[in-house]
C-alpha cells in the first residue's frame, strides 16, 4: 500500500469515526448525558443509553407551600421530619419533584428533610440522636417519617443499631448547619462529557443487545412488554425497570421483613415516649408496581410489600404500592416516569393524600 493511499484511508475513517459520534451524539446520547438548559431525562433512559422512551422535563416549583431543608430552618416548630432518599431527595427532577411539598402544602404543615448523619449506622440511629439529644423536642416535631427504596429497605433497616445512642446537640446542629446559608450542588448535575465518547459505542451496542435480552446481557436498565398502556409516552407500554430491582427480591425473605419490622417498631417505641409519631414509606421499586402487567410472566414477584402488611405494627405504613396501584387500575398514566427509576408528581399527590388520611385516625 502506497503511503498516498494509506493517508487517504485513514483520512475517511478517521472522518467517519468522527461523523458517527457526532450523529450519535447530536441525535441520541447528548439528551441522555448532558443537562444542558436545565432539561432532564431519567437515570434509566442514561444508564440503558436509551432514547426513544424520554420523558424530558425541567424542575420547577409551584406548590404554594413547600419543604424546608437545614439552611432554610430557623427554629420554627417542624410538623413533620423527613429522612430518606433519593425520592426524599427530589431524585427525579421536574415539576415539583419533592413529596414533601405535596405534604406540606395537603396538610397545611411545615416539613423539614434532613440527610442521614454520618456517625449513625442508618436513618433509625440518626432519628435516635435526634431525639436522645433532645433536637426533635425543640424543634416541636410531631411526626417523623422514614422513606426507603423497596430494593434497599431491608438492607438500610435491618443493622442493629444503639437505642441509647448519644451525640452532642452542638455536635448535630453543627453538622446540619441549620439556618446558616452553604454553597448548593447543582441539582441532579451530571459530569461533563464530550461529544466523542464510549457512551456513544454503548448505545450501539445498547440497541442490538435489548433484541437478545431484555437486560441487554450486562446492561443495569432492563426493557420489557407491558399488556397495557401506563405511559403517556410515545411508547407507553413498555417497561424501563432498574436491574437491581429484580436482583435484591431474594433479600425480601420472612425473616429478614420481620427484623426490619421489628427496629420500627423499637423506633416507633422510642419516639411515642415524646408524644413522636413514626411514619415509615417504602417507596414501591417501579418492577414491583408494574409487575403484574408484563407480558413476559416468568418475572418472579416481589413478596416484600405482602409480608410487610402482615406485620405487627407500632407506626403509621404508608402502602406506596396499594396506593399508586389502585390509581394505575382505574386508568392513572405516568405514576413513574417512563425513563426514570422514581415517582412522578401525580404520585407524590397521591401519597401526600394517604398521609392526610393516616394521620388523621
Amino acid at each position: 500500500m502506497t503511503p498516498k493511499k494509506f493517508s487517504l484511508i485513514f483520512v475517511a475513517a478517521t472522518a467517519a469515526f468522527v461523523a458517527v459520534n457526532g450523529l450519535t451524539w447530536l441525535f441520541a446520547t447528548e439528551p441522555l448525558l448532558t443537562r444542558n438548559d436545565g432539561l432532564i431525562t431519567g437515570d434509566l433512559a442514561r444508564l440503558g443509553y436509551i432514547s426513544d422512551i424520554v420523558q424530558p422535563r425541567r424542575n420547577i416549583d409551584s406548590l404554594p407551600r413547600r419543604h424546608v431543608e437545614p439552611g432554610d430552618y430557623h427554629g420554627q416548630p417542624v410538623d413533620l421530619l423527613t429522612i430518606g432518599d433519593s425520592f426524599s431527595n427530589g431524585g427525579a427532577g421536574g415539576p415539583n419533584r419533592y413529596y414533601q411539598d405535596f405534604i406540606a402544602t395537603r396538610l397545611n404543615w411545615r416539613v423539614l428533610n434532613l440527610q442521614r448523619y454520618p456517625d449513625a449506622r442508618n436513618d433509625i440511629e440518626t432519628v435516635l440522636m435526634l431525639a436522645n439529644a433532645g433536637e426533635l423536642q425543640r424543634m416541636g416535631v410531631r411526626h417523623v417519617l422514614l422513606e426507603a427504596t423497596q430494593r434497599k429497605a431491608v438492607q438500610r433497616l435491618v443493622t442493629p443499631v444503639r437505642e441509647d445512642v448519644r451525640v452532642p446537640a452542638d455536635q448535630i446542629r453543627s453538622y446540619y448547619g441549620f439556618g446558616e446559608s452553604r454553597p448548593a450542588a447543582h441539582d441532579l448535575a451530571l459530569p461533563p462529557v464530550r461529544f466523542i465518547n464510549t457512551g456513544n459505542f454503548k448505545y450501539w451496542w445498547n440497541r442490538l443487545m435489548y433484541k437478545v435480552s431484555d437486560c441487554a446481557l450486562t446492561s443495569l436498565t432492563c426493557r420489557t412488554a407491558l399488556t397495557a398502556r401506563r405511559f403517556s409516552t410515545p411508547i407507553g407500554d413498555q417497561l424501563l425497570f432498574y436491574r437491581k430491582d429484580l436482583t435484591t427480591i431474594p433479600q425480601h425473605g420472612m425473616d429478614a421483613i420481620a427484623r426490619m419490622n421489628r427496629q420500627l417498631n423499637m423506633l416507633a417505641t422510642h419516639l411515642a415516649r415524646q408524644g413522636i409519631a413514626l411514619l415509615f414509606l417504602p417507596a414501591v421499586t417501579k418492577y414491583d408496581l408494574y409487575r403484574t402487567d408484563f407480558v413476559d410472566d416468568s418475572y418472579p414477584r416481589d413478596p416484600f410489600f405482602p409480608r410487610l402488611r402482615e406485620q405487627s405494627r407500632k407506626y403509621v405504613l404508608i402502602d406506596s404500592k396499594r396506593v399508586l396501584r389502585q390509581a394505575i387500575e382505574h386508568g392513572a398514566l405516568d405514576m413513574y416516569y417512563a425513563d426514570d427509576t422514581h415517582w412522578t408528581p401525580k404520585a407524590a399527590a397521591l401519597i401526600a393524600e394517604q398521609v392526610a388520611e393516616s394521620t388523621r385516625r
